[in-house]
């Protein structure tokens, strides 16, 4: 069948389709897709290192903060402190207040660095997925203006994702395709193409369609 034939249900039954469902479900709904960009965050936690080797003496003390926070984010909480497991809380919401207390901080005290924007999205993905969309667009908005390269990357997706949710269709677009066209080391251009086509696949099959069958070919080429 002629992608000029393809309807919603060829779509729906396409192998690539199943794999954009798959891998960018969470623009499905906000909360669906902040969960989504926090586990990110915690897979840019864990590839920090490869900014490890610029350290001196202020570097250090940033990473120094940026394990504090962690050390918060993954304190124990209950009403009875486990013997040495580090940090505790009474309350879930005890901890997480603590923790957007600390990455909060750290943003603020490390603008435009590595550890400064970890902090930065983390808070973004927390405030979006409490609902408060406009302060996580404020704050991804900032990680873009300001943040390395690769961080900007993770930004502009997640910014591009909620953008186009909310009905910002052009400008949530443009930042995912500079995004495809200028893939970093945390976000492939595959990844955000995916993420874009999972965007179009309701209202323009189509050009999903299109963006699909471009990247089957280059995973042709590649294999």
């Amino acid at each position: 069948m002629s992608s000029s034939h393809l309807t919603r249900k060829d779509l729906k039954n396409d192998p690539l389709t199943h794999e954009v469902e798959v891998g960018a479900h969470y623009v499905a709904d906000h909360k669906k897709m902040v969960t989504n960009v926090a586990i990110a965050i915690g897979v840019l936690l864990v590839g920090y290192g490869a900014y490890a080797y610029y350290s001196n003496s202020q570097a250090e003390k940033r990473e120094v903060a940026l394990f504090e926070a962690r050390r918060v984010m993954i304190a124990t909480v209950g009403a009875t402190p486990a013997a040495g497991k580090g940090l505790h809380f009474n309350t879930v919401e005890e901890r997480d207040k603590a923790v957007a207390d600390a990455y909060t901080k750290l943003a603020a005290d490390y603008p435009g660095t590595a550890e400064g924007a970890i902090a930065k999205l983390y808070v973004a993905a927390a405030k979006a997925d409490k609902g408060e969309i406009d302060g996580a667009v404020t704050d991804y908005r900032a990680v873009v203006s300001s943040a390395p390269a690769p961080f900007v990357s993770t930004a502009k997706l997640a910014l591009g994702q909620i953008l186009y949710s909310q009905g910002k269709v052009d400008e949530g677009r443009k930042l995912i395709q500079e995004v495809i066209d200028s893939p970093t080391e945390f976000v492939s251009s595959e990844h955000a193409s995916l993420a874009l086509a999972r965007l179009l696949l309701k209202d323009k099959p189509e050009e999903a369609r299109k963006l699909l069958d471009a990247l089957a070919k280059s995973r042709s080429a590649v294999s």
